[in-house]
């Protein structure tokens, strides 16, 4: 997303709203951008100057080269000092992007809740990848309060845009949450015997069915590099 209007000249704006909007297709479907900025590093000398004239996508471009050293050595402390630059202008590519460099502990100690800070800004605003990336803290409980339904809502909401694994996750929350509720249900059949007058479950029962639960599904592991 671009906040301010672009000061660039005619062809360096061309070339970097394209390329910034390469990037955005990738993220919304799930893909990576490593190869694609191996693969256009040759224009990073746009990207640059872009970056150096105060443009948001400039900066973020700029700063995916130091992320994944093409171009440019590898530097990660250099590529949060870029994105910052762009999440700060309100750019929700850079958001997500510095979200994942402190979720990670790339060129920033790791801080799960400034990473839920960065993501949420960039869902907010759309982000597909922001809103799966916030869907996934939700769901496993990372920087934030563990709520399975928000952890539903953001999956859908990147899913709607078209993003495999959210609509993936949405799935697989959905089969969880029915099975879980299956178990609540057998676990308060059991220590009620079947008797309706009982209607208030033990929680300790409700705890421990829930972490039975958690034991037999297999959980995705967490992701170690920014897309």
């Amino acid at each position: 997303k671009n906040i301010t209007a672009s000061t660039l000249s005619a062809k360096l704006e061309k070339t970097i709203e394209k390329d910034f909007q390469a990037c955005e297709e990738l993220l919304r479907t799930g893909a990576g951008r490593n190869e694609w900025v191996e693969k256009n590093c040759q224009r990073m000398k746009s990207w640059q100057e872009a970056a150096e004239a105060g443009d948001a996508r400039g900066q973020l471009l700029y700063g995916l080269c130091y992320d994944y050293g093409h171009g440019v050595k590898e530097d990660q402390k250099k590529a949060v000092k870029w994105f910052t630059k762009s999440a700060e202008q309100g750019n929700a590519q850079g958001q997500f992007s510095l979200g994942q460099c402190h979720y990670g502990g790339f060129g920033v100690k790791e801080d799960e809740e400034k990473a839920v800070k960065w993501f949420t800004e960039s869902a907010e605003q759309g982000n597909a990848q922001g809103q799966f990336n916030l869907g996934q803290c939700y769901q496993n409980g990372w920087g934030v309060t563990k709520d399975l339904k928000k952890a539903v809502e953001w999956f859908t909401k990147s899913a709607e845009q078209g993003h495999e694994e959210g609509a993936s996750s949405v799935n697989e929350l959905e089969r969880e949450l029915h099975l879980f509720a299956k178990l609540t249900a057998e676990v308060a059949q059991k220590i009620t015997g079947g008797d309706r007058k009982s209607t208030r479950l033990n929680s300790s029962h409700v705890v421990i069915s829930y972490a039975v639960f958690c034991l037999k599904k297999k959980r995705k592991g967490r992701e170690t590099k920014a897309p």
